[in-house]
């Protein structure tokens, strides 16, 4: 091993005092390891050792160097770490992660079933037939009250049987306004 002149050694310490300003404020620990993978790396690459190079060769591998003040991106980077779960995190938290969603999916749905549900209740407590009598139009109350108990029936089945509430209740309208238009026609005939 050769030992470098005064000359030598002063140009050695000129260039890593440049390269260490332009690190500023990064700071990179002063360790064989340090100094032997940024040689590496130039020296892979057929670089001359120049502050220029230097500082291009520890943006490259920063995160394998050792760091006294490590440069912003790599504080971002570790922080960012810290907060975003690894996959082996995703994966343990993905039976509760889908257990919550479809705990939603069914609050959700049981909202909308409630919601459906009142609303048929309202179309059939508002099923009011008429008919012609000579004292002039009145409700039929024979007929309503059959076809509400046999609605209301019906959706006590629907409800015990977990169906579809929203599309029953479209369902339950269509057949009311068919059986007012039904009724329609039927007086028509009369």
């Amino acid at each position: 091993m050769e030992t470098l002149t005064s000359e030598q050694a002063a140009a050695v310490q000129s260039l890593l005092a440049q390269f260490a300003q332009r690190l500023l404020p990064a700071k990179l620990r002063n360790t064989h390891r340090n100094g032997r993978l940024l040689a590496e790396f130039l020296h892979e690459r057929g670089l001359p050792t120049t502050a220029d190079n230097l500082y291009d060769a520890a943006k490259a591998i920063y995160a394998t160097l050792d760091w006294e003040i490590p440069p912003a991106k790599l504080v971002l980077e570790s922080s960012q770490s810290l907060f975003l779960p690894s996959q082996s995190e995703a994966k343990m938290m993905k039976p509760f992660t889908d257990a919550k969603k479809a705990a939603e999916i069914a609050d959700a749905k049981a909202k909308a079933d409630a919601a459906s549900i009142a609303q048929a209740k309202e179309l059939i407590a508002g099923y009011l037939p008429t008919k012609s009598t000579p004292m002039g139009e009145r409700i039929d109350y024979a007929d309503q009250a059959l076809m509400q108990k046999e609605w209301a029936k019906a959706l006590n089945q629907a409800i015990a049987g977990k169906r579809n509430m929203q599309e029953w209740v479209k369902a339950l309208a269509e057949t009311i306004q068919k059986r007012y238009a039904d009724r329609e026609r039927a007086s028509e005939r009369l």
